[in-house]
């Protein structure tokens, strides 16, 4: 697909990944899943996602499914068991790929309105949108998706037995979650500049830091292994979509 079609659908996808990857989304935190103003919060993002499209498009349906994913999703991830959150979000990103682009190509859609307007042709403008909406993945997408592999496989920091209960280490946790996001955005950065030779240097720079801790405890030897492996994972995959979508609409 090319030409006004092609950038209708680029920014269904980027208005999406805004609405779904603005914030970050309670996954553990059970005070979140029932705040009142997370709600309020999702229901607005959703509402100006559907609200944006509809503008763009002059397609009611499409504004409506746009408007329908961005609502779900976050609900979805507070109510699943935070080990299917991989297969959610990897799911939920297809289906809305997919379900918008045959949308936009049996409808011949064009752009009402341009969110911007550059000295360059749609093409371009379309490969930087779908280049930001992977970015935007990258960062909080690639973050449910390794902890959905975490819950999985058990590789989770736990803190030591107290009155024979053990508890997560969400303050490990989250230290991690950040680190991740942070490693996700240089690989996606060097995979896209093609320095392959890179994502050596990353990965065992992060594990020089942490060398110490797996003497004492096979606990973090795996989480560190299996959350790394995982999130360059996803980077490898959105950066390499992106390098693709550059050098064939670039």
């Amino acid at each position: 697909m090319t030409g006004l079609p092609f950038l209708m659908w680029a920014h269904v996808l980027l208005i999406w990944s805004i609405a779904a990857y603005i914030t970050r989304d309670p996954v553990d935190d059970e005070s979140l899943r029932s705040a009142r103003h997370w709600r309020v919060w999702v229901l607005v993002r959703s509402l100006a996602a559907g609200i944006g499209v509809g503008l763009l498009s002059g397609a009611m349906w499409l504004s409506i499914l746009v408007f329908a994913c961005s609502l779900l999703l976050p609900f979805a991830r507070s109510r699943i068991p935070a080990r299917h959150c991989a297969e959610l979000e990897i799911s939920a990103n297809v289906v809305l790929a997919a379900a918008s682009l045959v949308f936009v190509q049996r409808n011949a859609l064009q752009l009402e309105r341009a969110l911007f307007a550059l000295p360059v042709t749609n093409n371009r403008i379309a490969a930087a949108c779908i280049v930001m909406s992977l970015f935007l993945f990258t960062i909080h997408g690639g973050t449910y998706v390794v902890r959905g592999v975490l819950k999985k496989s058990g590789a989770v920091p736990m803190i030591p037995a107290i009155e024979g209960e053990r508890k997560i280490d969400m303050k490990e946790f989250n230290r991690g979650r950040l680190i991740g996001a942070l490693e996700r955005v240089l690989l996606f950065a060097v995979v896209i500049a093609g320095s392959y030779e890179a994502l050596g240097f990353i990965v065992a720079a992060k594990g020089l830091v942490r060398s110490r801790e797996f003497e004492v405890s096979r606990d973090m030897t795996e989480y560190f292994l299996i959350g790394s492996l995982a999130s360059v994972l996803v980077a490898l995959a959105t950066g390499t979509l992106a390098r693709y979508v550059i050098r064939v609409c670039w």
